[in-house]
């Protein structure tokens, strides 16, 4: 485990974007904290114990789970609202889903394994893809809420290669304090 853990945090610290996490944050002081709640809530649904749940029956173990650094909406969702999601948790994800925002990875607190990768840095990219045995990455819009913070709605994509991917719309309630998806639509496969 120990050995597990030390082989994740090098691997972070070679594919950290180039800024700090400090500095970063500093960037964007207005990117909320709630935000990164809802992504944890997503990967702990998503990903149980380190696995893929939505493919290849569970079995696929993660390598680890590599997150985008910029959240970016790849749903394709358009229009007032969304079955089963009230309207003005609709209209707060709409409002902010063209948005391009830097997730930084100490703001995460999954327990799934995970590294963030800037995307845009082609020769760490590189490196990564020499160096790191993964299946794929994740991908998140930033999410709307209502007034009140109880409701939550964020799409996600994992692109595992090729013609290898899936897409979908979360739905979460906060219930005590704690982010629980109620729901996962899948919007598209490849």
């Amino acid at each position: 485990m120990m050995k597990h853990s030390l082989i994740i945090l090098l691997l972070a610290l070679l594919v950290s974007p180039r800024v700090s996490s400090a500095s970063a944050l500093m960037q964007q002081p207005q990117f909320p904290a709630e935000e990164y709640s809802v992504y944890d809530a997503v990967i702990d649904q998503m990903f149980p114990s380190g696995r893929v749940s939505f493919d290849f029956g569970g079995q696929k173990i993660l390598k680890p789970l590599v997150i985008r650094s910029k959240t970016y909406d790849e749903s394709g969702l358009n229009g007032d609202n969304y079955p089963g999601v009230d309207e003005e948790t609709f209209n707060d994800f709409g409002s902010k889903r063209k948005a391009v925002w830097t997730l930084v990875s100490a703001r995460f607190s999954t327990l799934v394994p995970h590294i963030v990768v800037d995307f845009d840095d082609r020769e760490r990219m590189k490196t990564m893809a020499e160096t790191i045995d993964v299946n794929g990455y994740a991908t998140f819009s930033r999410v709307g809420f209502d007034a009140n913070r109880t409701h939550a709605f964020v799409s996600m994509s994992y692109s595992c290669g090729g013609l290898c991917g899936h897409g979908f719309a979360v739905s979460l309630m906060k219930t005590d304090g704690h982010w629980k998806v109620q729901k996962v639509n899948q919007l598209w496969i490849s």
